[in-house]
Order: structure tokens, then sequence, then C-alpha cells
């Protein structure tokens, strides 16, 4: 039965974006703690997990083909699983896959929230590694305020050797 097939993918697409969130987590706690290493460790993780995740999505996509083609229907349209949940007459199957489906996209919005988070560490650590690289090379402000005003104005540009739009 198609149906339990696309049960079965969406399983394993929810453990994955669960490990996804469990490694942003962890990722968290390393821009918290300043682990650098242990980060690094923890971004080649999530590239092994994203792939993975696009490898289930795809599998996803060609069930619910499968399961149109079962029900005589000829499509080239990528249907979600909601779409195709109309299509599923037995009220169990279609509890299941409205179950599997908020459970689903439950993990996805966290996900997307924890990663925002994250952003927002990550910025504020490089407008303060910034700063800090500023004040350490910054030769005091005496040595400018009795300088020629060339030399002002390329101290000026030497200060930002941090670009934080990166």
């Amino acid at each position: 039965m198609s149906e339990n097939q696309i049960i079965s993918t969406l399983d394993e697409l929810k453990s994955t974006y669960a490990d996804l969130l469990e490694n942003s987590l962890s990722k968290k706690q390393c821009i918290i703690s300043k682990e650098y290493g242990e980060l690094i460790t923890a971004m080649n993780l999530e590239s092994r997990l994203v792939k993975k995740a696009e490898k289930q999505e795809q599998a996803l996509s060609e069930s619910i083909q499968y399961f149109l083609r079962e029900k005589g229907i000829q499509s080239k349209l990528k249907l979600t699983v909601t779409e195709t949940m109309r299509l599923v007459f037995d009220p169990s199957i279609k509890a299941i896959l409205d179950e599997k489906r908020s459970q689903l996209e439950h993990k996805i919005h966290e996900l997307g929230r924890v990663n925002a988070l994250n952003q927002e560490l990550i910025q504020q650590s490089l407008t303060f590694i910034d700063f800090s690289l500023n004040l350490v090379t910054n030769d005091m402000d005496d040595v400018s305020t009795y300088s020629s005003s060339p030399d002002r104005e390329k101290r000026t540009q030497q200060r930002n050797m941090f670009d934080t739009r990166a």
C-alpha cells in the first residue's frame, strides 16, 4: 500500500529533522561557550544531515507520485502531503498522515527558530570580535591627536580590519 510508504518516509524525515534540531541546539551551546572545534564538528554533521533530508524529501516525492499512479492519476505536479491527503479516503490513514505532517511541520518550525537564534548569536560574536580588534589595533587616540590630518584619515581607514558584513 503506497500510503504506508508515504507514512514511513514521513517518519524518516521527522527523525532526520529531529537530529538536525538536536544538532542546532548543540551548535547553540558551542557558540555560547566558544567551543569552535566542536562547532565545526557540528556543522559537518549538519551538512550530512541536510543531504540525508534532501534524499528523504526526494523519496517522499517519489512515494507521492507512486501513490498517484496507483490511484490512476497521471500527474507531473509535485503535490504536498496536505494535497495528497485529499486523495486518501480511509479516515484512519488520513488521520495518521495528518498527524505525521503536523509533527514534521512542528520540527521544521522549531529548527527554523533555533537556526535564527544561532544566526543572531553568531552575528553578536562577530560584532564583539570586530569591536575587540578595533580596540587592540587602535594605538590610542593620543597618537592621532598629535599627528597631521592625512595620518589621522589613514588610521581611521585601518581601524576596521574585520568586515562584519561578510
